[in-house]
């Protein structure tokens, strides 16, 4: 059998070129500010979690950490590009699949922590889509626990307010980043996996706007809300859900006209004569959660919308059109009725192998893996995407309940 290699170190003229270039842009961008006094001096072999707040947060970690050069686990999405992939290779990133078992993923990092290499991992497994934590995958905790290294814990702030994932846009506020050491070897080796799984879950617990009514940062470029129709769909107001609509720096509703305006912190402030009911993005959200999951203990039947199908492509990043047709989520996992490429095409995503989905801002889309490549299945009104993506992880939890007893 042939010897499996671990995963190389990152080649250091180039993980260093890219952290000081791309790094120091986007540090003077968002006025970063970094704290690393906890962990001055700290060597490897080392795990380091973090948050994930944007799509620029590999190139802050890895600042962040500076001088330690750590293994990025990264998305297998990102290599799909030819460029990409061979720049990832050549600074040790390891591929991971979102949300599916990957056992070689697991095994490379392993080898990486064997030959005294770091790794870094972002537990949520996406990028966050309303201003809080969402749900990790819990394996994380047995990893830690094979592992038996120090991990260290980056906090990661201000990332959805700059440069949130609903927002095509980078706005300059400022990001603030604390590392800290969450466990060392002698907590872990003394602890069980669900009390490790207990403290990386506080560890990465957040509230963009409780940071943010401390700090009070503005924007020194008008908020607009494009984008944010498709995560805050329920109008807080009338309860009418796919009613929000987006015109520059206001959310409206289009059955009752409950408006918003999103200010320079990022903040709601009500509009005309209306009360205002929330003032930032999470508590609006878990209004939503809570109304889906209100309906869901009354009935759950089979949800279905038409969409499109898209998908990833050797050597090409983004998601190209394949197709058209009905996407239906139900107790058996997310299926698809259509045409993949003229031609006819189904298939059922079980929820017992997919343990959570994610979506694409880039083309709201809600992302699956495949057999060798990404899909994105776009709703017709991207607003039911987040429903789906809800939806989903509600029925999952059941599964994982009723298993359990």
């Amino acid at each position: 059998m042939k010897k499996q290699k671990h995963p190389r170190k990152p080649l250091g003229w180039l993980y260093g070129f890219a952290v000081f270039t791309l790094g120091n842009i986007i540090r003077m961008y968002f006025r970063m500010k970094i704290d690393r006094s906890e962990i001055k001096g700290m060597k490897g072999p080392l795990i380091a979690i973090a948050n994930h707040q944007s799509n620029t947060d590999f190139i802050k970690t890895a600042l962040a950490m500076w001088p330690l050069k750590l293994n990025f686990l990264v998305s297998s999405y990102y290599l799909n590009s030819g460029l990409l992939r061979y720049l990832f290779k050549k600074v040790g990133a390891i591929s991971k699949k979102q949300f599916v078992p990957d056992t070689p993923a697991v095994l490379a990092a392993y080898r990486a922590i064997l030959n005294k290499q770091s790794i870094i991992i972002f537990p949520e497994g996406q990028v966050e889509y309303y201003g809080a934590e969402v749900a990790i995958d819990e394996s994380i905790a047995k990893l830690i626990k094979r592992f038996r290294v120090p991990v260290v814990n980056i906090q990661l702030r201000g990332g959805f307010l700059s440069n949130g994932k609903w927002s095509k846009r980078a706005y300059p506020a400022r990001v603030e980043i604390g590392c800290s050491v969450l466990l060392n070897t002698e907590q872990i080796a003394a602890m069980s996996e669900d009390e490790i799984l207990t403290v990386v879950k506080e560890g990465l617990t957040y509230n963009e706007y409780d940071w943010q009514r401390e700090k009070m940062i503005p924007s020194s470029k008008k908020r607009l809300t494009k984008g944010l129709e498709n995560i805050l769909t329920r109008c807080p107001s009338c309860n009418h859900e796919f009613a929000m609509t987006s015109d520059k720096d206001t959310l409206s509703c289009s059955y009752c006209g409950y408006t918003v305006r999103l200010n320079r912190y990022g903040f709601f402030e009500a509009v005309g004569s209306y009360d205002l009911i929330y003032d930032n993005t999470v508590d609006w959200f878990r209004m939503q959660q809570r109304e889906i999951q209100k309906e869901m203990l009354v009935d759950t039947p089979p949800y279905i919308s038409e969409c499109t199908l898209r998908s990833t492509k050797h050597n090409r990043l983004g998601y190209f059109y394949r197709g058209r047709g009905v996407l239906t989520l139900d107790t058996d996992g997310l299926s698809y009725d259509g045409t993949r490429d003229g031609e006819p095409y189904s298939e059922l995503f079980s929820i017992k192998t997919q343990i959570a989905v994610t979506h694409s801002a880039i083309v709201w889309g809600i992302d699956f893996i495949g057999e060798d490549c990404n899909y994105a299945f776009c709703p017709d009104d991207p607003r039911k995407m987040i429903r789906i993506v809800e939806m989903y992880s509600i029925l999952r939890k059941s599964m994982e309940r009723d298993e359990l007893e």
